[in-house]
């Protein structure tokens, strides 16, 4: 598992920052290394990258996955071949992971867990701080669990936690998502003049593409100057339009989107068209997700909130599809605390985003019942990765300083809410 230091050429401190990314599967060391924050309070910081992922070796890659998720970006399948044809992209990238003799039941949260205990004794460090975004938060609240003694403070950014079941609600969640994008326009008198009838031009939107579906031509990354024919189905619509729902950046510009597509604006439909072939270690996050994820979910559950929102295309947001674990032989039994709220005496500082399509709020409140020292911050105008911004990072350097100190958090009200009046450009 490759790790960074970045050393602080002012060290005071000898508890770190430990920084894990989210994914699974995501990349947490930069490519561009910067001196160390000072709001760190003198604090080195670890880059500490899980198994099985870009850098590490094995990097658990699945030829043919990526290839298969391009072909419904082009519109060339919809949803459901998509489902079919990664699931057997899966049981081939399985079967030939066993013939190389790496074993996939070894890669999960308790895992890196285990290999950040390691880490952290080679390294001497007696305790650390741990910073992690999003599924990242399952690896920090179980090492605070597992290894309290060694846990000075954690830093949990919009996090999954253990008890979530994300695939359950991975619909439900998007589509709350975009009923607060409609209400906050409706409640913004210029927008609601501007951009009316916003769920009723969803669905006209959904429905226009499946009858009569955009030929468009993008530009490709992979092909230096070069494009790629673009049949916008109902699935491609779809999807690029709830990538959208993640950051405040693109999310205020929701409502003018819809409503430009509605009217017949193609440009406001190909700028939001990623057509990149994906590089992610897709063998490590499926594994990851069969072994510690798949086994208490349950599929009824998620077939249902897949079917529930008919004008989303089965644009599915869980992170494989149902059934494909079972279908590619990962079958994990892990232990029921695997699945349970973490209780510790460590202190936590929690962001949630109010607008987050990924792990809404509701998920880092009922974490933070179970924590004896935890502070929740709301940030009121963000999605997911709420505590990337100038407030997060000052809240961050105030709660690393003193974790037992009480917390002002009022610059995470500013602003209060978002503004969708905001134009295309």
């Amino acid at each position: 598992m490759p790790f960074a230091v970045v050393h602080n050429a002012h060290r005071t401190s000898d508890d770190p920052l430990v920084m894990i990314a989210g994914g699974p599967g995501g990349r947490v060391i930069p490519r561009r290394i910067r001196p160390v924050s000072p709001e760190f309070g003198g604090r080195d910081v670890v880059f500490f990258e899980q198994r099985g992922t870009d850098l590490a070796d094995p990097r658990l890659d699945c030829p043919g996955y990526a290839e298969e998720k391009q072909k419904a970006q082009l519109g060339r399948i919809d949803g459901r071949e998509l489902a079919r044809g990664l699931i057997e992209v899966a049981r081939r990238c399985v079967a030939d992971a066993g013939r190389k003799g790496i074993r996939l039941s070894g890669y999960t949260s308790r895992a890196i867990v285990g290999d950040l205990e390691d880490f952290r004794r080679l390294q001497g460090y007696s305790r650390i701080n741990l910073v992690g975004v999003s599924y990242g938060g399952k690896v920090i609240f179980e090492y605070a669990r597992d290894h309290p003694d060694h846990t000075r403070a954690v830093v949990a950014n919009t996090p999954l936690t253990l008890e979530a079941n994300y695939d359950e609600q991975g619909q439900s969640a998007m589509r709350r998502t975009l009923d607060l994008i409609i209400a906050g326009c409706e409640r913004e008198p210029a927008c609601d003049d501007a951009h009316p009838r916003l769920a009723r031009k969803f669905r006209d939107i959904v429905e226009r593409a499946a009858s009569k579906p955009w030929l468009l031509d993008i530009p490709d990354s992979d092909r230096a100057g070069g494009t790629r024919h673009v049949r916008a189905t109902p699935w491609v619509v779809v999807n690029a339009l709830l990538d959208q729902f993640y950051s405040p950046d693109t999310f205020e510009l929701v409502p003018a989107r819809i409503d430009a597509i509605w009217a017949g604006n193609r440009k406001a439909l190909s700028d939001i068209l990623d057509i990149g072939k994906s590089t992610y270690p897709w063998l490590m996050r499926l594994s990851l997700w069969c072994n510690e994820e798949v086994p208490f979910e349950d599929p009824a559950r998620v077939a249902a909130d897949l079917s529930g929102y008919p004008e989303f295309a089965r644009v599915d947001q869980a992170t494989v599809p149902n059934g494909l674990c079972k279908a590619a032989g990962v079958v994990a039994h892990p232990a029921a605390i695997e699945n349970q709220p973490v209780r510790s005496d460590v202190p936590f500082l929690i962001f949630s985003g109010l607008f987050d399509p990924a792990t809404p709020p509701t998920i880092q409140r009922s974490a933070a019942r179970s924590l004896t020292h935890a502070t929740l911050v709301l940030f009121p105008s963000a999605g997911h990765g709420a505590g990337f911004s100038a407030c997060g990072g000052r809240l961050i350097g105030a709660f690393i300083a003193d974790p037992a100190a009480s917390l002002d958090a009022a610059c995470a009200n500013d602003p209060p809410a978002p503004h969708f009046t905001r134009s295309l450009k």
